[in-house]
């Protein structure tokens, strides 16, 4: 049977975009080891090490309360109260004993009055509290392998024996205790579920994934050896046999196991916990009714054995109602597969921890590596996951094993996530909205469903933080202003009258007002220093997705005489906040500053320069007689010959069937004029005229001098008279 229940593409690293998070940190002291934290119900923080146990102001990390533990302890093991049975108190269990701790009072626990519950020499350690009736309530604990010591889940029926006067906390007694060993395993997640308690497993050498599951009213040892009669367990596997597993966790809403595994990549596949619990139910039946085998594989196995007939039809049996006739010790057989949802090269970070939450109904999935980085997904639908950012902890020099991300925990606002190392507890913000600060890159870039356009307060953010008028649907919904016409505005056409800007938009909300505003450096001088800006608000009047701002010449500042422009950005703004919700830029220009024809042309401001005026003019309402104004966008030139630096001509000698030519380029605009004879070749010593006849455009672009003559007299004693272009 395969459990998969989502089918995507598999993932790069590159589908993953950085992104900014604000993230702090509390350091290890003097060497220390993080081993655990805890997120209570209250929203403080316990955080355990090998040295001491500390609260943590979930703020900003810093220590409220701090505890040194006896000598040879650590912590093992910290476990929260989510029913509140006991106050909101906190499970503390260390090597050898555990006790109830209160948040409060951190510093004054008495860690020797504590009952031994937990059998030494064991590692880290993993547990749940199932809740019994009035006082009781059952304590199950998976313990992991630790030199001879065999991997076992311990579950023991504990009652409250009151409060020691003056020390903020609770002893639990062991009343009795039931076990199962497991030889060698590793506990990855431990759950509660429907009346059973899950644990999810990595198996010894051969690296398999098992889940294990026993009824929660499954308390007493019937078994003579020992054990939970309602035990049950199943294989897994992700992405094939091969793959050895690396993390777990248990999605309630969606009743999914998420599962991390290695093999040639690091893989994460979902398991329907319905599945899991069919396949079991299943085995349990067919053993009912005497088909198969009980027992388990690794320790043997016995043909099952037909219930009693009068029973085998009521309906009410399953396997917590009726625990003293179980037959103990199941295993489904076949093992329960899914291929992954979404893959990394290992070379990226191998899966070390995973955890769900839930933000404005948008579920998420952290999945954190033995490098320091944090994968962040969101699940689209039941059968499509993406991933959304990736968070690094630490640099690519500092990435070792001592960034190893062990254990992750989400504030219950689902705003913070917290991650923790051997050497760090990392506090991470998970909304990083407002770090995108344009439509297109909220909608596009984030790639968080949470994040939307707040249009009219212009910014990236939740829903929920969004006055009015939030979009998040696509780029394509983004406002926009898709054109402005004019985009830049000349001075000599305000002197002669008030010029409409009209704005072209898109996607702008309607039934609010709206009006014009730009902005100018105030105090502008010719070296450019400013004092403060001065904001200029003129009318916006609206026609469906046209809008028209008018601009009068006293509304715009006088520009410096060393400058052709002053550039601003046009704003169509939201009246009530008056927050923009577009902008555009513009530009006001004047040409006539510019007097040669290159800095005209080469202006910024679409300056156009006429040869017959020498000047420069603007393309609207200036004109420059005989020149189309297309024509005037190159400055035309006249250029040194190939072979040398001057053109050199020599006297006494007539240029009539070879005249001089001279080259030059652009010129192709006055070709008209050429042919009127408007122009003339002028050769100069000086201010005195040596020569001057007709110019002529040849079909190359040159000018050609005819009938080109300088007489010795004219110039200095038969020397040759260098013609500078």
């Amino acid at each position: 049977m395969n459990g998969a229940i989502l089918s995507v593409t598999i993932a790069s690293l590159l589908a993953f975009p950085a992104v900014f998070a604000v993230i702090t940190n509390f350091a290890a002291q003097n060497g220390e080891t993080l081993r655990n934290v805890l997120l209570t119900e209250a929203g403080s923080l316990v955080l355990g090490s090998n040295r001491s146990l500390r609260r943590l102001s979930a703020a900003d990390l810093s220590v409220v309360r701090e505890v040194f533990l006896p000598e040879g302890q650590v912590s093992r093991l910290l476990l929260g109260d989510p029913e509140g049975t006991y106050s909101g108190r906190v499970l503390s269990c260390l090597r050898t004993n555990c006790s109830l701790l209160d948040v409060n009072n951190i510093a004054s626990h008495n860690w020797e009055v504590s009952n031994v519950l937990l059998v030494d020499g064991m590692t880290n350690a993993g547990g749940l509290f199932v809740h019994g009736r009035e006082d009781t309530s059952v304590l199950t604990v998976g313990l992991q392998r630790n030199g001879e010591q065999v991997s076992r889940i311990v579950r023991g029926n504990l009652v409250n024996v009151g409060e020691i006067s003056g020390q903020g906390f609770s002893v639990f007694a062991r009343q009795t205790e039931s076990f199962f060993f497991l030889y060698d395993r590793e506990f990855l997640t431990i759950f509660q579920n429907d009346g059973f308690s899950y644990f999810v497993t990595k198996q010894g050498a051969d690296d398999e994934i098992r889940v294990v599951r026993v009824c929660n009213n499954d308390t007493s040892s019937s078994v003579a050896d020992g054990g939970f009669v309602s035990y049950f367990e199943i294989r897994l596997e992700c992405g094939g046999s091969e793959s050895v597993p690396t993390a777990a966790t248990f999605l309630p809403s969606d009743q999914t196991i998420t599962l991390s595994a290695a093999q040639s990549q690091s893989l994460v596949c979902v398991f329907k916990l319905f599945d899991i619990h069919q396949l079991m139910t299943q085995k349990y039946n067919d053993c009912r009714y005497g088909m198969g085998s009980t027992g388990l594989a690794r320790s043997g196995t016995k043909p099952c054995e037909l219930f009693n007939p009068e029973r085998l039809n009521t309906t009410h049996i399953t396997e917590c109602n009726l625990v003293s006739s179980l037959l103990p010790f199941q295993e489904v057989v076949n093992p329960l597969s899914a291929g992954p949802v979404f893959s990394l090269p290992l070379s990226n970070g191998n899966f070390t921890s995973l955890i769900h939450s839930t933000l404005d109904n948008v579920r998420y999935l952290f999945a954190g590596t033995h490098n320091g980085k944090i994968y962040q997904y969101h699940y689209v639908n039941s059968t499509s996951i993406n991933p959304i950012r990736t968070i690094n902890l630490v640099s690519s020099e500092e990435m070792s094993g001592t960034n190893n991300v062990t254990q992750m925990t989400v504030a219950s606002d689902g705003l913070t996530l917290y991650a923790l190392s051997p050497s760090k507890l990392y506090s991470i913000t998970v909304d990083v909205c407002n770090t995108y600060t344009s439509c297109n890159a909220c909608l596009g870039e984030s790639g968080d469903p949470i994040c939307g356009w707040c249009s009219l307060e212009n910014r990236c953010s939740r829903q929920s933080e969004c006055s009015a008028v939030w979009v998040s649907d696509s780029i394509g919904s983004c406002p926009v202003i898709t054109s402005a016409d004019p985009s830049i505005i000349y001075v000599k056409e305000l002197q002669m009258g008030e010029v409409d800007i009209q704005l072209t938009t898109a996607n702008i909300p309607e039934d609010v007002s709206y009006e014009c505003c730009y902005g100018f450096q105030s105090g502008t001088s010719e070296q450019h220093s400013t004092t403060s800006t001065v904001t200029m608000v003129i009318p916006a009047t609206r026609n469906n997705d046209m809008f028209t701002c008018r601009v009068r010449y006293d509304n715009v500042p006088k520009i410096p005489t060393n400058r052709d422009s002053l550039q601003s950005m046009l704003s169509l703004r939201y009246k009530e906040n008056n927050v923009a919700v577009l902008d555009d830029p513009i530009r006001f220009a004047n040409c006539s500053v510019h007097t040669n024809c290159t800095s005209c042309i080469d202006s910024d401001s679409q300056c156009n320069w006429c040869p017959f005026t020498f000047k420069c003019i603007s393309s609207i309402n200036d004109s420059c007689s005989g020149v189309d104004e297309t024509v005037m966008e190159s400055c035309p030139k006249l250029l040194p010959p190939l072979d040398n630096d001057n053109y050199v001509v020599h006297v006494d000698y007539t240029y009539g069937e070879t005249p001089l030519v001279i080259r030059a380029e652009n010129l192709g605009q006055f070709s008209d004029s050429f042919s009127s004879n408007r122009f003339n070749c002028v050769i100069k010593n000086g201010s005195e005229v040596l020569f001057k006849t007709d110019a002529v455009l040849n079909t190359d672009g040159n000018v050609e001098c005819v009938e080109t003559r300088v007489s010795e007299e004219g110039g200095k004693g038969g020397e040759n008279q260098q013609l500078h272009h």
